[in-house]
């Protein structure tokens, strides 16, 4: 689940990271794709009610092959595609995960009752999701399914056949998207990752933002469902709706969009390198910012009382960083080594205005019902807050507040508050807090923040803020699972069985001095928990037919001594929250000791040999293409089908080998990799993927009302203006690069013509027509360009129309455009430079500064001393870029005389064109280094006839005596004169020296395999 909100307030701060995408657009060429299916699995399960309130298993797993399907078919993968489904998770996360499904199983509980239809309720006509846990039948069921698809797929998809699978099942230990991270990690460390690999990571979680900025990959994307984030949506489920029926073909009706973690590392970089610190590092700042964002709360800390993404907090949780990092001297984060001072100093900031923020939420709570205000604490901080009094000097409060505790004492202790902007019921009196802003001085904010910090501490915690060595532990606690949980995001598990064990954090008023704790704090890393242990952990009763029979007793008899455990009743603390799904279950923690020696009163031999299977760990499975797939049907495993109804078993036709983890893999280090490569136009390996340089620009936060998801952001985002800035007291200089049509038409953007659009992304896209002021060039109907006048009135609508779109969906601000361009994007993706495409999709206006036409190459090229900078130049070398127009960047003296001069010239290139140059390039390159032969010389040292070795290197017909075999064609093919034909490095067409060296060594091995076959030839 991650951070709540997180995933909105960072598309509405730096709205350029993200965009919606379909199947012909948008999706740059990816390498790795890793799936954490949860979602997947969720989703598919998930029925159209009034046609099939129930799903089978057979349904959905063909669901969620259908849904693998579509989200391969969008990335379509070069290298690797990585199956991950939850294991058992460390106790850290159980204890969310068993709050989660208590909470399910009460509302289904509570709905079914307002139905009338409570008699219903039963394991046999609804999908209880609870099952989607490890160690259920239903889940070693989904283990099989996984697999079965993969194999199925490597042995008929031609399109898999050059791909590795892993599927992590539910028995391998650890979190889906963590095990996805552990595989990245062990990779990075032993230099097996490659540094310029390009990622893609698919599932609905907003801290998967976190996990990619941990690896410091700058190559990495986000896929995920588009969803509904409107008014109301808050507290509805945030899981794509299910196909409906009437689909046909993957991706029909359903919306995806990516988040480009390179471009949000962009933004980062230009928003924090304004700071100008002698010791700036980006990597370094992006690790402080993961540790600020888990503060803010996420599955392993609690949320603050005094920090809420919807207030404004990580907006001025962002502002008081950059003040503070200044005077810090370094970072906070050193991969995954927390700097307990200076996140001291963070945390000192914030609880600077914890008590203004808890007295202004007393306006909201005046205000019950729908119509509630929502507060902003955003402007609260400013660096002259004062300095709050040291822990030794709050500990004797004011004794004029003495008698109005009581009061206060009286109002928590009420009973229920009715909050009617949640269904939730026997909820605890959160608003009960705020209403000691009446009691108390509200004159004295000090005064007000003593007398909060007490109730909240009774009535969250259970004890009173006087007991030092109680507030003390907690504190320390919190600090430990901060630390856990910075570990836990970049080295892995370091404890499995340690949690925090409170339902609410300390206030940040307590959190001093927290270098005390760094000697006290350890970790055991321990064993995860079998299956069987995290369900009986995690399930509430309700869900007890998903447990092995034996131990169904444990959760549901009143006798068993772990009764306790499992309430069937429990409350809801809002946690000064709005939203019931927000709230924090208050429900017991459950002792693994008692757990344990509970369940071990059930003896192995009470379980079948299924339950017994389902409780044993196993390793991730390596999945590829048989290395020798044509061994006979009955020397090859058979893969067994989960739906035989559906599917039927068949001969595997791929190698399957077991993953053997390493554990004492080094952490993700604050650093780029070494030789990576940028996304610019003039990379072929990055080409296409998303960079905001690919236009100059300038950036600046500033309140923009941006607005992502249908309503205006009430806060700042990231604002991007394509132009130089010389500095802050001059206008900038718009970029503009096409002055006007006949402009932009003799640089190559004509109808007809590829562009890229989408900035920061890069969707391939057809000129349909473009504009200005008093023309438009487009196609008429019968496919011939015409080109016709345009009123002003018109293209200044259309362009105010674009500007106004650019500037309210992304912070896009627009300073002019002198030209506009319809385009059209393509049917399907496009994978291969030069790959020919249809362009029946979407048509838009783009503005033309947005549009990136060709791919822009530099080269440096002697010339004489009359050329100027800005001059356009015709290239006449034999290679290279012959042919080719560019304009000359600038004159650079090569000499001290002067004499001599190197111009660098800027060529507008197709990107076909591009990768061709350079592997020409690559060509003519090998092609001199090799050592050439005649063919009588290489017979001569093969001892072989001159004439075979020129019938063996081209094309040798042989026919053989059985019937059903045609002429066969043995020859080695490295050259085939008739269509003027040669294969590079090996052969050419230059008399009488036409063979490389690279050929002695073919023909012998060659010659060596029909010696071993036995065969004539």
């Amino acid at each position: 689940m991650g951070v709540p909100r997180f995933y909105r307030w960072i598309s509405e701060r730096y709205p350029l990271i993200r965009r919606d995408v379909g199947f012909g657009e948008g999706t740059p060429i990816v390498d790795n794709l890793y799936l954490d299916l949860n979602g997947v699995i969720h989703t598919a399960s998930r029925a159209d009610e009034v046609d099939k309130p129930v799903l089978s298993e057979d349904d959905i797993f063909l669901n969620t092959f259908k849904k693998i399907d579509e989200l391969i078919e969008i990335i379509q993968p070069t290298e690797l595609i990585y199956f991950a489904v939850d294991g058992v998770a460390p106790r850290a996360k159980m204890n969310q995960q068993r709050s989660r499904r208590f909470r399910s199983a009460k509302e289904r509980l509570e709905e079914a009752q307002k139905s009338a239809e409570t008699e219903l309720i039963s394991s046999d006509n609804y999908f209880d999701s609870n099952c989607i846990t490890p160690g259920t039948k239903f889940m070693l069921r989904v283990t099989e399914a996984l697999t079965f698809y993969a194999e199925k797929k490597l042995k008929e998809d031609r399109r898999w056949e050059n791909l590795q699978i892993i599927v992590s099942g539910p028995n391998t230990p650890g979190e889906g998207e963590h095990k996805i991270m552990e595989y990245i990690r062990e990779k990075k460390a032993k230099g097996k990752l490659g540094n310029n690999k390009r990622h893609c990571l698919y599932g609905l979680d907003a801290d998967l933002i976190m996990l990619a900025l941990v690896t410091h990959e700058p190559h990495f994307i986000l896929l995920r469902e588009k969803v509904n984030m409107g008014p109301g949506s808050f507290g509805k489920s945030l899981m794509p709706k299910p196909p409906k029926a009437t689909q046909t073909g993957a991706g029909s009706a359903l919306d995806y969009e990516l988040l480009s973690i390179g471009v949000l590392r962009e933004c980062f970089d230009s928003e924090f390198s304004g700071l100008k610190l002698s010791f700036y590092d980006l990597e370094r700042i992006i690790d402080d910012l993961v540790v600020l964002f888990f503060i803010v709360g996420n599955d392993f800390i609690p949320h603050l009382p005094a920090l809420d993404i919807g207030e404004g907090g990580l907006d001025m949780m962002l502002r008081m960083y950059k003040h503070l990092l200044p005077g810090q001297g370094g970072y906070i984060n050193d991969s995954g080594t927390v700097n307990l001072n200076r996140l001291e100093r963070v945390l000192r900031e914030l609880a600077r205005i914890e008590g203004d923020t808890l007295v202004r939420r007393r306006e909201m709570a005046k205000h019950k019902g729908r119509g509630a205000k929502r507060i902003t604490i955003d402007d609260l901080w400013t660096d002259d807050v004062p300095e709050l009094k040291s822990s030794n000097q709050r500990r004797s409060a004011p004794t004029a507040l003495d008698s109005r505790r009581q009061d206060l004492e009286r109002v928590i202790d009420a009973g229920n508050s009715e909050n009617e902007d949640s269904d939730a019921s026997d909820l605890l009196p959160d608003e009960a807090l705020i209403d000691l802003v009446n009691l108390a001085a509200p004159e004295n904010p000090l005064e007000v923040h003593v007398m909060l910090r007490k109730a909240y501490y009774e009535a969250k915690c259970g004890f009173s803020p006087d007991n030092m060595e109680l507030l003390s532990t907690i504190v320390e606690d919190y600090v430990k699972v901060v630390l856990w949980t910075v570990k836990y995001y970049y080295c892995g598990v370091v404890s499995w069985r340690w949690f925090y064990p409170y339902h609410f954090s300390p206030m940040l008023l307590d959190m001093i001095n927290l270098s005390r704790y760094s000697d006290r704090i350890t970790f055991e890393l321990g064993d995860p928990f079998l299956p069987a242990q995290q369900l009986m952990a995690v399930l509430p009763p309700s869900s007890s037919w998903a447990l092995p029979q034996p131990y169904r007793r444990l959760m549901l008899s009143e006798e068993s001594p772990i009764s306790k455990y499992y309430p069937v009743d429990f409350k809801v603390d809002l946690n000064g929250k709005r939203n019931l799904w927000e709230g924090v279950v208050l429900l017991p923690f459950v002792d693994e000791r008692e757990l344990i020696a509970a369940m071990d009163t059930v003896k192995p031999e009470e379980l079948s040999e299924e339950e017994r299977r389902r409780n044993k760990p196993a390793k991730s499975i390596l999945l590829k293409k048989a290395t020798s797939p044509n061994r006979p049907a009955e020397d090859r495993r058979i893969v067994k089908s989960p739906i035989p109804n559906v599917m039927k078993d068949f001969p595997a036709g791929s190698d399957l080998e077991e993953v053997e983890p390493d554990v004492n893999v080094e952490p993700f280090h604050g650093r780029k990799p070494d030789g990576v490569l940028e996304p610019v136009n003039d990379n072929e390996t990055l080409g296409g993927w998303p960079t905001l340089s690919s236009v100059p620009f300038f950036s600046a936060v500033r309140p923009m009302m941006v607005n992502v998801f249908g309503h205006p952001s009430k806060y700042a985002s990231f604002v991007v203006t394509p132009g130089n800035r010389i500095d802050e007291d001059h206008e900038p200089t718009p970029f503009l690069p096409f002055q006007s049509v006949d402009h932009a038409m003799r640089l190559g953007l004509k109808p007809g013509n590829r562009v890229f659009v989408g900035y920061p992304f890069q969707a391939e896209a057809r000129v349909e027509g473009i504009m200005d002021s008093t023309t438009v060039v487009r196609f008429g109907q019968d496919g011939s360009v015409v080109r016709e006048k345009v009123t002003g009135d018109r293209f200044l609508d259309l362009k105010m129309k674009t500007i106004e779109r650019q500037t309210t969906e992304k912070a896009l601000r627009m300073v002019d455009s002198t030209v506009l361009c319809d385009v059209r994007l393509p049917k399907t993706k496009n994978t291969f430079p030069g790959e020919v495409q249809e362009y029946r999709g979407e048509s838009k206006i783009v503005a033309g500064e947005l549009l990136i036409p060709w791919y822009r190459r530099s080269s440096k090229r002697e010339v004489s001393q009359n050329y100027v900078p800005g001059q356009r130049v015709l290239c006449t070398e034999k290679l290279g870029f012959h042919g080719h127009v560019g304009t000359i960047q600038k004159i650079e003296n090569v000499v001290e005389d002067e004499k001599e001069h190197v111009a660098v010239v800027d060529f507008l290139i197709p990107a076909a064109a591009s990768t061709e140059i350079e592997y020409s390039h690559k060509i003519f390159e090998a092609d001199k280094k090799a050592t050439w032969f005649s063919p009588g010389d290489l017979g001569s040292s093969l001892k072989m006839f001159p004439p075979l070795v020129s019938r063996v290197t081209g094309n040798l017909l042989v026919s053989i005596a059985d019937p059903k075999k045609k002429v066969i064609d043995i020859g080695l093919g490295v050259k085939s004169p008739r269509i003027r034909c040669y294969k590079p490095g090996y052969a050419r067409k230059v008399e009488p020296k036409r063979m490389s060296q690279a050929v002695t060594g073919v023909i012998y091995e060659y010659s060596e395999e029909t010696k071993k076959n036995n065969t004539d030839v």
